[in-house]
Parts: structure tokens; C-alpha cells; sequence
């Protein structure tokens, strides 16, 4: 029996804010209605496909979509399945954007116009909606699948198509490294983090996004320079932000240091800061409190305060003393006293 996407429960949906998240268990179907919903779901939510699959007597996935507008974004988990994309269907409907596949677990096959390509662990391909694509997924060691696909209009990513057709489709990109691995580490908190994203954060999260997507594919073939500037310095600034998040522990982190490993200068650093109406230093000082803040409501009482406080780049107990009770309104001891009774301030 099919189902359609309509008939889902009206909770599987959140619509506050203008941010489309939706989440759904084929575990909470009969099992003889889990792949067929499944395949009904998937078909909806990223692109139409045929599929077959060994465990169709009891098809247990899951799902969860985040829909910012320009690009929408799905996460899953499945046991071993082939899906197909033939021209019949592309001709039904065509939505003329980009696949990224990400293969997070198991193992899986991407075929487009005669080319294919394995993904293991954390690597990522590219493939159009316009032309047939065969794709098969497996476990690993009995576990389930898991990927993350996105879909970005071509018409918005600024890399010439004709280059990404002839060189780019189903070429492994690595997501462990580099701006691969900011890319993903983004599309994993989008996914995390969707259910408190306000009206506003669409876009610019979108655009953040596409920025990403298109660094990834300009540094595949070795051409930076075509990204426009705006693009560039987007990038930068989402490097620079994963190299600060990365090193909040080393009590030597600054200004300085963050410029060096971007290969800009101090300057160029401070601007794009001040352009977000902060500053380096703010935004680190800012980090490292917000670790030491999380740290305290969850450590064990008896865990000594200087040890959360260096553990985050805190050498100075004075300094930290005095920039966190400017930052909270109350000192660490008292903070931790408010945690005991429920009453610190968020």
C-alpha cells in the first residue's frame, strides 16, 4: 500500500519560523508498508526514483529533512538498498539542481552517464538531477547505511556548469579535510541545530551553504579565483570560525595566529570581524566562555573551576574571573551555586 507525503502526521512538520524540518521513523508503519513509504517519502523530499531493496518484508530507516528555501538538505540511515533514476522520470519532473551525496556510514555506489564512483567513509560526490543516475548503498558489518544528501539549484552555484558537468560528476571529494570537512561539519549542524533556527537564518544560512559547496568545487579544479570575492571571503570566514572552535584549548590562540594559518593579514582578518560587528579577540573570548559556561553546568561539582577554565584556554585565573562575571553577571562560584538550585542565568 502506498502513502503519500500528505498523509504524514501534521507534527512530523515545524514550520515555525518560514524553517521546513521534517522527521520521520519507517519504524512507526507496518512493516509491510515501510519500504513502500520510504520510497514515497525520498522521492519527495530529494528526487523521484525507483529502488529495490533485500529487506522489504521490514524496511527500517529514518529521515530528516531541513528545507531553507534555496537548499534543502536530508539526513538518513537505511539497510542496503539500489535506487534508479531513469529518463522516464526526469522527464515527469526535473527540478534542475545539483545532488551532493555524502556517505557517512557503510559504503555506496554512484553511477551517472557511465561514470561511477565508491564512496567510503566522509567522501562526497556530485551528480545532476537532468540525467539518469543509479545509486546503491550498503551497511557495514550489519549496520545500517547513512547519508546526507543536499540539493542546490545549478542556477545559484557560481562555478561554471559546463566545468562541473565534464569534470566534477561523481568525482569522490573528500569531506575528512580541508573545505570539505567545513562543509560537512556545517551540514551536520544545520541538521542538529534546525528545529531553533529562526525566520532570518534561512537565507543567510543558505548562502553559507552554497558558498561552501562552491569553494569545495572550485578547489576540485584548482580554480579559486573564478568564486567572486564575496564568496571568497564567506568562506574564509567559515574556515576561520571552524580553526578558532578547533583551538580554544591552546592559550596562544589570537589574532595573530588565526591570520597566519589563513595566509591573510592581521588586518584583512579584522575587517571581515568588524563587517560582523565583533571582533577577533571578542569572538574568542566569546567562545571560550560559552565552553567554560557548558563545561560548568555539566561537570561534577567537586571538578575544580581552574581545571574548566584551562581546559578552554583560560591561564589566568583573575582574567577569567573577571571576564566571566562581565559576561554573565555573576562570578564562576556563584554561577555554580545558581546551577545547584536550578537558578543560572542562561
Amino acid at each position: 500500500m502506498r502513502r503519500s507525503l500528505l498523509r504524514l502526521p501534521h507534527d512530523a512538520f515545524l514550520w515555525g519560523c518560514h524553517v521546513q524540518v521534517m522527521s520521520f521513523r519507517t519504524e512507526d508503519h507496518p512493516p509491510l508498508d515501510r519500504f513502500p513509504f520510504w520510497v514515497d517519502i525520498v522521492s519527495q523530499t530529494v528526487s523521484p526514483m525507483h529502488a529495490r531493496t533485500d529487506h522489504a518484508d521490514d524496511f527500517r530507516a529514518m529521515i530528516r529533512m531541513v528545507d531553507l528555501g534555496v537548499t534543502q538538505l536530508s539526513v538518513m540511515s537505511f539497510p542496503s538498498l539500489e535506487a534508479h533514476r531513469p529518463g522516464l522520470l526526469i522527464r515527469r519532473s526535473d527540478p534542475e539542481v545539483y545532488i551532493i551525496a555524502v556517505n557517512l556510514r557503510g559504503q555506496s555506489e554512484v553511477t551517472q552517464e557511465d561514470q561511477s564512483v565508491i564512496l567510503g567513509r566522509y567522501d562526497m560526490t556530485i551528480y545532476d538531477s537532468s540525467h539518469p543516475t543509479r545509486s546503491v548503498a550498503r551497511g557495514n558489518g550489519g549496520k545500517r547505511g547513512s547519508a546526507a544528501v543536499m540539493l542546490v539549484p545549478r542556477a545559484v552555484v557560481p562555478v561554471p556548469a559546463n566545468q562541473v558537468r565534464r569534470r566534477l560528476i561523481t568525482r569522490r571529494m573528500s569531506g575528512s579535510g580541508g573545505v570539505g570537512a567545513v562543509l560537512l561539519h556545517h551540514l551536520m549542524g544545520l541538521v542538529r541545530h534546525a528545529d531553533g533556527l529562526a525566520r532570518p537564518d534561512a537565507g543567510r544560512l543558505a548562502t553559507t551553504t552554497v558558498d561552501l559547496l562552491s569553494a569545495v568545487l572550485a578547489r576540485e579544479l584548482d580554480d579559486d579565483a573564478r568564486l567572486p570575492i564575496e564568496t571568497r571571503e564567506r568562506v574564509l570566514m567559515a574556515n576561520v570560525y571552524a580553526f578558532i572552535n578547533q583551538h580554544l584549548s591552546d592559550p596562544a590562540l589570537s589574532p595573530q595566529t588565526v591570520a597566519a594559518a589563513h595566509h591573510v593579514s592581521t588586518r584583512t582578518l579584522h575587517r571581515l570581524f568588524q563587517e560582523q560587528g565583533t571582533s577577533v579577540s571578542r569572538w574568542i573570548r566569546r567562545q571560550r566562555l560559552e565552553g567554560c559556561r557548558r563545561d560548568l553546568a555539566q561537570a561534577r561539582p567537586t571538578q575544580p573551576i581552574r581545571s574548566v577554565a584551562a581546559r578552554w584556554g583560560f591561564t589566568d585565573w583573575s582574567h577569567f574571573a573577571r571576564t566571566f562575571r562581565a559576561e554573565y553577571g555573576v562570578s564562576p562560584q556563584h554561577y555554580r551555586a545558581l546551577l545547584a538550585i536550578g537558578e543560572a542565568p542562561a
